[in-house]
């Protein structure tokens, strides 16, 4: 039997070498599930999978939560706010611009979600990329996001100004 060098022994708690992969680097787990060895033959069974795939795909969708909320702003719960009629307007104003800001910027994450659903597409085109990357209504969605942005702080320093 011929000795073996260190060099070629594995440390105890290291995978044994893989004569078909010899000289390759091990390939990355593909998804958290995969790392835990809960995927393929095996691993979990079509209800767990499928509860796993459910909670992946939410987590990939955008989260609603504060559009919701801006969506259904009722600034009348705020006493300090509805204690001073004089700034009907100014709080109109706001809530619209809330409302203004949080579509123009999920026009923007729809923008990113697509931008990365691109990416990570197995069957992706040159093509579909190129009309993706020219595609230039996002960048007057920014425009907007940052105009609406602007008047927003604005109305608010004016109704801290009139709150004084």
């Amino acid at each position: 039997m011929a000795p073996t060098s260190p060099a070629s022994t594995p440390a105890p708690g290291d995978p044994a070498p893989d004569p078909a992969g010899a000289g390759q680097a091990p390939r990355a787990p593909r998804s958290l599930f995969e790392s835990l060895g809960l995927t393929g033959p095996g691993g979990l069974d079509d209800g767990f999978e499928a509860i796993f795939e459910t909670i992946r795909d939410r987590r990939q969708t955008p989260r609603r939560r504060l559009r919701d909320r801006i969506a259904s702003l009722d600034r009348s719960d705020n006493p300090l706010l509805r204690e001073q009629p004089a700034l009907d307007n100014q709080l109109l104003l706001v809530d619209d611009e809330l409302r203004q800001t949080a579509l123009a910027l999920g026009r923007v994450e729809a923008f990113l979600t697509t931008s990365m659903t691109l990416l990570e597409s197995a069957g992706l085109t040159a093509g579909e990329l190129a009309a993706h990357a020219l595609d230039e209504a996002v960048l007057d969605d920014v425009e907007e996001l940052a105009d609406n942005l602007a008047n927003l702080r604005r109305r608010m320093g004016s109704i801290a100004t009139a709150m004084k």
